[in-house]
């Protein structure tokens, strides 16, 4: 099914999903969740939560089209296309947020927040995860499940059975 659409190219109506998927996400984090103090939430919002009670689901449905979209990408064969295009979108933003989190927790943190130089580096590689090193901000934590499936792909490139992707990875 994923070589079907392979030579596409963009496809609006996905990105249009995923963008929806990660709204619902950030509304039901905001109407839920509030500002926590102490576990506590002083902030809820009470007529969006009704609206947004399932939107933690639209971290599933984001995975899984990223991951079609991702999978449409590694069609091209190529393991150093895949990688470098990997490379060129993820580490530009995520090194400006970890600098902008780093930066914000030596200014104003507080006792509950706190960052090392040493611990700003690792993060840096984005590879915390793996190095068990403390994650700089605990919303990276999806990168890290993004870049378990990068692996994956990447060993399928290596192997030349990207034809074979969908049967692979079903086991």
């Amino acid at each position: 099914m994923i070589a079907r659409y392979a030579n596409i190219g963009r496809v609006n109506e996905l990105d249009l999903m995923r963008f929806l998927a990660a709204l619902a996400v950030v509304f039901h984090h905001y109407s839920l969740n509030g500002f926590v103090v102490n576990a506590q939430t002083i902030a809820p919002y009470p007529l969006l939560s009704s609206l947004f009670r399932y939107g933690y689901l639209g971290v599933d449905l984001f995975f899984m089209i990223s991951g079609f979209v991702i999978l449409m990408t590694a069609f091209s064969g190529s393991l150093r296309h895949f990688v470098l295009s990997r490379l060129v979108r993820l580490y530009p933003a995520f090194w400006i947020c970890c600098t902008i989190t780093f930066v914000a927790i030596l200014t104003i943190g507080s006792p509950d927040y706190v960052a090392t130089f040493s611990q700003y580096l690792v993060n840096m590689s984005m590879l915390s995860d793996f190095m068990d090193v403390e994650s700089i901000d605990n919303a990276y934590w999806s990168l890290f499940v993004e870049l378990k499936f990068y692996a994956l792909v990447a060993i399928v490139l290596l192997l030349g059975k990207v034809q074979q992707i969908e049967t692979l990875f079903i086991f």
